[in-house]
């Protein structure tokens, strides 16, 4: 078999591993072939509705492409191949990084167990206000940073700006600025923007908790572009003024999370990189884009009047830590 170069699955294992197997009884070392050539017969539509077995292969296919960095495409050209999730710097970086706070806290717990103790009984909704300048964070003047979490959801950091625009950021991210010297002196008054950047916060987190809650589908069944692509479009969502485009972003996040279109996240997240090396920065204009050059031409803007189907209970976010920046 080392000596052919072609695949045809008639079939699509429950097992996405046999497809990785079968392939490689030919791409063996020492073939003279360049390529592997691989066809795959899908399921009918009419059974891929009832079964999503297309989507549960992609999605397995791109767990092994994120966590070995796989540098064949196996099963579909949706798959993203490439340097490993699990191995890549960037995420290697991040990881490195959040054992060393992590490790950090816990020699600061061994050391200081009493002093760990009286941190530990602060109570909730602890608010502080913090020089900018002096922890060298200019970018923070007039912004928030708030750590909120629910009963069912654990937890989540973001920063709200001077313009009332709530930008979710990393744990690393977040503890770089949480982090202070035992030195640095509070500001006496919290900024009168303080309460106002808070609870814009809160609604951020509610809209997004619902949605994913409406779902019932983790982040980490989210294939990489997904996940790049969904807090990009929850942003606009909260943020545009246009009820059209709020009921047709409603309707892009629905098809994410069902999975149904298969194209739809890769063409969303190529419009996004195309925008960036663009420079169009102006949030009206890039929304007006995405919708007429990529969402448009998915035709579910005729159901978009009806708006999103789900109406589920979300969870009450709780306010464990807020900073304010002058």
């Amino acid at each position: 078999m080392h000596r052919s170069n072609v695949i045809i699955n008639y079939d699509v294992p429950w097992n996405s591993t046999r497809l990785m197997q079968r392939i490689g009884r030919v791409n063996r070392i020492g073939t003279e072939a360049d390529f592997i050539n691989i066809y795959n017969f899908y399921p009918s539509d009419k059974s891929e509705n009832q079964i999503k077995l297309t989507n549960t292969a992609l999605k397995k296919l791109q767990a092994f492409h994120t966590a070995f960095g796989e540098d064949s495409q196996i099963y579909s050209q949706l798959e993203e191949v490439g340097e490993a999730g699990l191995y890549g710097s960037k995420l290697k970086e991040e990881v490195n990084e959040t054992l060393v706070f992590l490790q950090e806290l816990r020699e600061f717990k061994k050391n200081n167990p009493k002093h760990f103790n009286e941190i530990k009984e602060i109570p909730q909704k602890a608010r502080l206000a913090r020089s900018a300048n002096q922890i060298k964070l200019k970018d923070l003047v007039e912004c928030s940073i708030s750590y909120l979490k629910s009963d069912d959801h654990p937890g989540i950091f973001y920063v709200t700006d001077k313009h009332a625009i709530v930008h979710e950021i990393s744990f690393v991210e977040a503890a770089k600025i949480f982090k202070a010297k035992e030195s640095e002196v509070s500001e006496k008054i919290l900024p009168k923007e303080h309460h106002s950047q808070i609870n814009k916060a809160l609604e951020h987190f509610k809209q997004v908790s619902k949605i994913n809650e409406a779902k019932k589908v983790s982040k980490s069944e989210l294939s990489p572009a997904e996940k790049r692509i969904l807090p990009k479009v929850e942003f606009y969502l909260m943020h545009t003024k246009n009820e059209f485009y709020k009921k047709i972003l409603k309707r892009t996040i629905d098809e994410i999370y069902k999975g149904s279109l298969k194209q739809l996240p890769n063409s969303i997240d190529k419009y996004f990189k195309e925008s960036k090396k663009s420079g169009i920065n102006d949030p009206e204009i890039v929304l007006d884009n995405l919708y007429n050059k990529v969402l448009k031409g998915f035709n579910f803007n005729e159901d978009a009047s009806k708006g999103s189907s789900t109406n589920t209970r979300y969870s009450k976010p709780k306010i464990v830590i807020s900073e304010s920046f002058v």
